[in-house]
C-alpha cells in the first residue's frame, strides 16, 4: 500500500504540467514538426510519418520510403524524441504502407517526498518509450484505412510499467483537394505497474478533421495553400478545437501557423539532391502553456526515398488507384 501511494504521488507530480493528472497526458504532445506548426490540426492531413500519431490511414497513399527524426525541447526538463520509418509494399496484389515508430518522453529532476517537508528527499526521473507498428491501405480510390498497435514501457524512478493499446482511423476524399478524417486513439490502452495492483487506463481520444488543399492560389503557379481544422474529444472530459494552415512556395519553402489552445508557427525547406531523394528540414515553435512568454521548440529532418518498387507499383490491378503522395505537396 505504501508503495502504491508513493507511485500515485509521483505520477501526479510528473504530469501536473500537462493536464492536472490526466493519465498519459504527454501523448497529447503528439509528433511531427509540420503538424506542430499547424497547431496539431492533422487528422485529415497525416500524409507523412506524423500521421502515425494523428491518423494512421493518411499513410495509405505513400509510395516511398520515409524516415523522420525529430526532437522537442520543453520547459521543466521535459523532452521528446521521435523516430519513424514508413514504407510501401505490395502483398498479394494489394498495396499497403507499413511503419515502425519510436516515441521517447522524459522528465528529469522530479522532487520526491514522503512528507510535507520543503526539501525533497531525492530527485527522480520519469521516462517512457513508446513503440508503434502501423499498417494502412486504400479500400478504394477515395477511402483509406489504417491502424496502430502500441507498446509502451515506462520507468518512474525504479518502478517499471508496461502497456498495450491500439489506434484506428479512416480518411475520405470528398472532392478534389477536400478530405475528411476520423481517428480513435488509445483503444484498450492500459498500463500495468510492476509489483503493484495499479492499472493506469489511458483516456480514449476521438478526432474529426477536414483539410483543403488548393494549388496556384491567386493564379500564381506553384503557390499553394493547405487549410485544416480538427475537433478533438476524449473520455477524460476535454473537447478541443484546433486549426492550422500551410503555404507552399515553389515546392521548396513552406510556412505554417496554427492554434491548439496556444499559438504555434513554423517553416520547412525541401532540398532535392536527385530525382529519387528529397531532404526536408522543419522547425516549429509553440507558446508554453505553463510559463507566460516562454516558447517550446521542435526541429526535425525527413528523408524521402522513391524506390524502384514504389515507382513501378501498379495497384490498378486490384481496382485501387493510388498516386504518390497525391494529397501531399
Amino acid at each position: 500500500m505504501k508503495r502504491t501511494g508513493f507511485l500515485l504521488m509521483m505520477l501526479l507530480s510528473s504530469v501536473f504540467v500537462f493536464a492536472a493528472g490526466e493519465p498519459l497526458a504527454f501523448l497529447k504532445l503528439g509528433a511531427g514538426v509540420r503538424a506542430t506548426g499547424m497547431g496539431g490540426a492533422y487528422t485529415a492531413v497525416s500524409d507523412d510519418d506524423a500521421g502515425v500519431f494523428y491518423n494512421p490511414s493518411g499513410l495509405a497513399p505513400l509510395k516511398s520510403l520515409n524516415i523522420t527524426a525529430e526532437t522537442y525541447l520543453l520547459t521543466f526538463d521535459r523532452s521528446v524524441n521521435y523516430i519513424s520509418a514508413c514504407k510501401s509494399f505490395d502483398l498479394a496484389g494489394h498495396y499497403y504502407t507499413a511503419g515502425l515508430s519510436w516515441f521517447y518522453y522524459s522528465v528529469g529532476n522530479i522532487e520526491a517526498r514522503s512528507t510535507d517537508s520543503p526539501m525533497p528527499e531525492s530527485m527522480i526521473s520519469d521516462a517512457t518509450n513508446l513503440a508503434i507498428l502501423t499498417v494502412a491501405t486504400a479500400l478504394s480510390d477515395r477511402l483509406y484505412a489504417g491502424m496502430n498497435a502500441k507498446l509502451d514501457l515506462r520507468l518512474l524512478d525504479n518502478i517499471k510499467a508496461v502497456g498495450f493499446g491500439f489506434d484506428a482511423g479512416i480518411m475520405l476524399k470528398i472532392i478534389e483537394g477536400l478530405r475528411a478524417g476520423i481517428c480513435a486513439s488509445n483503444l484498450s490502452d492500459n498500463t500495468w505497474w510492476d509489483n503493484t495492483d495499479y492499472n493506469e487506463p489511458a483516456p480514449q481520444t476521438y478526432s474529426f478533421g477536414l483539410s483543403y488543399l488548393h494549388d496556384d492560389i491567386f493564379g500564381v503557379p506553384k503557390l499553394g495553400a493547405l487549410l485544416s481544422a480538427d475537433l478533438v474529444a476524449n473520455t477524460f472530459g476535454f473537447v478541443k478545437f484546433r486549426c492550422g494552415a500551410e503555404i507552399k512556395v515553389n515546392d521548396f519553402f513552406f510556412l505554417r501557423a496554427g492554434y491548439n489552445g496556444e499559438l504555434s508557427a513554423g517553416f520547412g525547406i525541401v532540398l532535392k539532391p536527385s530525382d529519387r531523394i528529397s531532404v526536408k528540414f522543419d522547425y516549429a515553435f509553440l507558446s508554453d502553456a505553463i510559463i507566460d512568454g516562454s516558447l517550446n521548440h521542435r526541429v526535425g529532418v525527413t528523408l524521402d526515398f522513391l524506390t524502384d518498387g514504389a515507382k513501378n507499383t501498379t495497384p490498378a490491378e486490384t481496382g485501387i488507384r493510388v498516386e504518390k503522395n497525391e494529397e501531399a505537396w
